[in-house]
């Protein structure tokens, strides 16, 4: 769908069902949100083009409800994906070239098939995290290969939510979405994103921040082994008892 299309489809409301989802049903949220993706979308024509054909991606910041540094120490986690997220607009290229130019940052500008390895040099840079999720899915077997992206996000740097998982997320969304049809699970896409912070980020992360933004909503975890952890869904609405999360 292009983009003039999918942005008239979201400021008619057509999209209303899948927003309430991610933000709740209050008319005030989904306007906000409405416009939030209509710009996002202009902003994606401007710079990438306003014919191709675009797909919308979310990805959420997270809370740990209980434990605390214990997935690194083989421990139990509950934690919550929040409704703070990344979004973005992208499209498939012909090419081997990342671009994902996040709102408030410079463009990220990756060539996946020549940053294939770790470089000392790029450790805390966002370019890194984009080459080490495809480095993540070529170790498993997945395809790979380039788009264009533009992202803004409410989960702020700094700020305690998961904003680098969310980033290393979407990344892996798209290509998984892009290249392998989607094919690509939740725990393996944390688990990539967690290898990328590792290795080509430089952070000896645990894997909580990942797992829970990846998978979504209340989820208990327990990390007793790293490389096969347990996740199990935990059905409880927080709006039911007059709370917020």
């Amino acid at each position: 769908m292009n983009a003039q299309t999918l942005k008239e489809n979201i400021l008619s409301g057509a999209l209303d069902v899948r927003l309430a989802k991610l933000y709740g049903s209050d008319e005030g949220v989904l306007a906000s949100q409405r416009a939030r993706y209509a710009a996002l979308i202009d902003e994606f024509a401007s710079r990438y083009g306003a014919d191709r054909d675009i797909a919308l991606f979310s990805v959420p910041g997270r809370s740990e409800l209980s434990g605390n540094h214990t997935d690194h120490n083989h421990g139990c986690v509950i934690a919550g994906s929040i409704d703070l997220d990344i979004i973005a607009v992208a499209a498939k290229n012909e090419d081997s070239t990342v671009r994902i130019k996040s709102e408030g940052f410079p463009e990220d500008v990756v060539d996946i098939d020549t940053f294939n390895t770790p470089v000392e040099s790029r450790f805390g840079k966002s370019d890194a995290l984009i080459a080490g999720v495809a480095d993540g899915f070529r170790a498993r077997g997945y395809k790979v290969g380039g788009y264009d992206a533009c992202t803004t996000s409410s989960v702020l740097k700094g700020s305690g939510l998961s904003s680098s998982a969310a980033f290393e997320n979407m990344v892996g969304l798209m290509l998984s979405h892009f290249y392998n049809e989607g094919s690509v699970d939740f725990v393996t896409l944390a688990q990539i994103s967690q290898y990328s912070e590792n290795k080509f980020f430089g952070k000896p992360c645990g894997l909580m921040d990942q797992m829970a933004c990846s998978v979504g909503g209340f989820v208990q975890i327990d990390f007793n082994d790293p490389s096969a952890p347990v996740i199990n869904k935990v059905d409880f609405d927080f709006a039911s008892c007059n709370h917020a999360l």
